[in-house]
């Protein structure tokens, strides 16, 4: 890897995107977690 501000920017935009996709997977996982809390929510008020 050769050491310029191009390489940086790249580096940083590919981890951005890693970062980004990690969150996507987790709130999609997450999502019918938080249905299913606000439905239980729903019938216990």
């Amino acid at each position: 890897m050769i050491d310029s501000p191009l390489c940086d920017v790249y580096t940083t935009y590919l981890a951005a995107l890693i970062a980004a996709e990690h969150l996507l997977i987790f709130c999609r996982a997450l999502l019918p977690l938080l249905c299913a809390a606000l439905l239980l929510n729903r019938k216990l008020a």
